[in-house]
């Protein structure tokens, strides 16, 4: 129906337009009388009541200006927050965009014992797409420690396989770990990062924690990509004693990865000390579960004593029972001798 037609409501047009300065609200005011909006419409219309408001602009600047939001401001001047955004627009008023959800953009620009195992998590675990990095996960503490690590307020989802995914959007963060060597479908294709000597063994117990294991045949790191894993091997080998294994095969239904053991105990001690020192035990810059399982898999072999009646010698380094024959060798090459990083020498980073 035309508002110039027939009308049967007859409303004070004076209480109408009080009405609606008041509440500013044509539903509100229909409401109050008793029809539609659309009624209402047709009678202010009728009776040249305006239905723009004139807002202030040097008011709505002023509230902007002091911090006050949209809602806030629109509550202030009685009118929409689309109408404020409006005004703000047309004198080209920038508005800065809210993110639900923050991080520190910055973690992955410096290195630092923190940033060097959240990579190495990554490397095992995570995987990269365009818009956002995620690390899935069956515990829930160690996502939410590296969540608090990132300064982050982004969920932690539980998946329908009882399994928990951390993930992070942050365009500034995706292309920093694109620069450090992480990329999509990364499993059988990475390589050892460009890491600095003093934290080599913050990334490689992030991975370890990631993809590695420690049971009683000793320590196991795991990988789809044979060249990272030599990189670690020679890494371990050339500069900090280890002996040099043969890196295994694992090829059953549920996937084919490459394993590197060390199963020694003066390595098990030795990587145990390398992985765990203070600052990383102080801040619990580690995965609980594998630090009591290596711990107690370390108690068993210290409290083990071998009956065989040749293995006379015990070695002083890592309490290793050895016979007369190969106590000079092994007392020589025991990958425990030497613990402290300040006697190995520099690290070059040809590890092809």
């Amino acid at each position: 129906m035309s508002y110039k037609g027939i009308f049967k409501y007859n409303f004070d047009s004076l209480e109408v337009e009080k009405k609606y300065i008041k509440t500013n609200s044509l539903r509100k005011i229909a409401n109050f009388f008793g029809c539609s909006h659309e009624t209402m419409r047709c009678f202010m219309l009728r009776n040249n009541i305006s239905f723009k408001k004139e807002i202030n602009f040097q008011k709505v600047k002023e509230l902007f200006e002091k911090g006050y939001g949209r809602d806030k401001i629109a509550q202030i001047c009685n009118c929409h927050k689309e109408t404020v955004r409006r005004i703000l627009k047309r004198h080209n008023i920038s508005i800065p965009r809210k993110y639900k959800y923050s991080c520190d953009t910055n973690f992955f620009e410096n290195w630092s014992p923190e940033m060097a195992y959240v990579l190495g998590f990554i490397y095992a675990d995570g995987y990269l797409c365009d818009q956002y990095f995620g690390i899935p996960q069956k515990e829930f503490s160690i996502l939410n420690k590296i969540r608090n690590l990132l300064k982050s307020n982004h969920r932690i989802y539980k998946t329908k396989k009882s399994q928990f995914v951390f993930r992070v959007y942050n365009r500034k963060i995706i292309e920093d770990l694109k620069k450090l060597g992480v990329h999509q479908r990364k499993s059988s294709t990475i390589k050892f990062p460009l890491v600095p000597q003093d934290y080599i063994f913050h990334f490689i117990r992030g991975y370890f924690d990631g993809d590695g294991s420690i049971d009683n045949r000793g320590v196991s790191i795991a990988s789809c990509s044979l060249s990272f894993l030599k990189a670690i091997q020679k890494i371990l080998t050339s500069f900090y004693g280890f002996f040099l294994h043969k890196i295994g095969i694992q090829n059953n239904k549920r996937r084919f990865c490459f394993i590197l053991y060390y199963s020694t105990r003066g390595e098990q001690l030795a990587l145990f000390k390398y992985f765990y020192d203070k600052y990383t035990i102080e801040n619990e810059l580690f995965l609980k579960r594998k630090f009591l399982k290596y711990k107690e898999t370390l108690t068993q072999l210290n409290e083990k004593k071998e009956k065989c009646p040749f293995r006379t010698e015990k070695c002083p380094y890592c309490g290793t029972w050895t016979s007369s024959q190969n106590k000079q060798f092994h007392f020589q090459n025991c990958p425990a001798k030497n613990l402290s990083l300040d006697n190995t020498q520099k690290i070059c980073y040809n590890y092809e």
